[in-house]
């Protein structure tokens, strides 16, 4: 079981590994950042941090949540109609539901994406191949993630997002399921 001090330990090394990747790529944080650039950064972390999170309970489990595998995992965290919000909230991954719904809420939670049906949240899909965790971005793309062209549960159409993986054969990433939100209530 995770505590809230497990839990910021992987979120705090998430952070400095995101940091020292941004300032050895040349994408270095200055005061010139528009506050669409801010929130596309902001996005960039929380999926890493997330990824660190999802990958150490893959590690501790054999599979990854929502894959539909792992028996130790508890329903919420196999059942297809369930979320990750109500997975990591059954599992007590964070102390408390609102440090759970800070972590996967993204800036713009609920508005609607420019140009698109879509709205800002995080998604998430999992099968036994791995997992991706991905977000609509504002502005100009990152040197750090790949983008995919995916489908949401909202649309069918492949739609540009910046994703955070962790794959055992990355040439087999069509086979993923459609990217569901990851149902963290707006408040």
């Amino acid at each position: 079981m995770y505590t809230l001090k497990n839990a910021l330990y992987l979120l705090i090394m998430s952070m400095l590994i995101f940091i020292s990747m941004m300032y050895s790529s040349g994408n270095v944080m200055d005061h010139s950042h528009t506050p669409e650039m801010e929130r596309d950064m902001q996005r960039e972390g929380d999926l890493f941090s997330m990824r660190t999170v999802i990958s150490s309970l893959q590690k501790e489990y054999g599979a990854t949540p929502l894959s539909g595998l792992g028996d130790k995992y508890p329903p919420e965290c196999l059942n297809e109609s369930s979320n990750l919000y109500l997975c990591l909230k059954k599992m007590r991954v964070f102390d408390s539901e609102e440090i759970l719904i800070e972590v996967l809420s993204g800036p713009l939670l609920g508005e609607t994406v420019p140009g698109s049906e879509e709205v800002f949240s995080y998604k998430y899909s999992a099968n036994e191949n791995g997992f991706k965790i991905c977000s609509f971005l504002e502005g100009e793309k990152s040197r750090l993630f790949r983008y995919e062209k995916l489908p949401t549960e909202i649309s069918e159409k492949n739609i540009e997002m910046f994703c955070a993986t962790k794959m055992k054969d990355e040439s087999n990433t069509d086979r993923m399921s459609v990217l569901k939100d990851v149902g963290v209530p707006i408040l």
